[in-house]
């Protein structure tokens, strides 16, 4: 970063640097948002859908629609309107829980899948043979570290200012 840019960010000379990650970071997220706007074009989704399915395709757990909402910083009805929505277009479905049947959860189906698949599966040979050999694994464990904390970071930030 140079003093110009420093000075547009507000970056004190041990932080530029920094603010230079961030500054590239937002550039890749609109680059990701713009490949994610083409698949909602592509598959008749809202933005907010589409984000819904990155959530619950990364997610480790099932996860309610609460659980999901809060994920998304939506509000119970605007995301029983999203889940409702991406229901009728077949991307999701709602499943009661084996163990307490009043828990109900949003999964995707195999439509999501398919659909997700075939759209940014292709993404993932052109990292590799873009990417695949200019990183080693310990510069790839301190590249998720960062971006681990940076995400916590800035997922806090988010939450706190839908709070107004």
């Amino acid at each position: 970063m140079g003093p110009k840019e420093a000075v547009l960010t507000g970056a004190t000379t041990p932080h530029a640097e920094l603010r230079g990650v961030i500054g590239q970071l937002t550039t890749l997220g609109g680059d990701l948002e713009a490949i994610a706007g083409r698949f909602a074009t592509a598959s008749g989704l809202h933005a907010t859908d589409v984000r819904a399915l990155r959530v619950l395709s990364d997610a480790t757990t099932n996860m309610t629609a609460g659980e999901l909402g809060q994920r998304l910083l939506l509000t119970s009805g605007a995301t029983t309107r999203m889940i409702d929505r991406m229901e009728r277009a077949g991307y999701l479905a709602r499943a009661r829980s084996d163990s307490d049947r009043r828990v109900v959860h949003v999964q995707m189906t195999q439509q999501a899948w398919d659909a997700v698949g075939d759209f940014f599966g292709r993404l993932g040979p052109v990292i590799d043979d873009a990417l695949g050999n200019r990183f080693s694994g310990a510069d790839l464990d301190i590249i998720a570290r960062f971006l681990t904390a940076a995400g916590t970071v800035l997922h806090q930030v988010a939450t706190e200012s839908t709070r107004g």
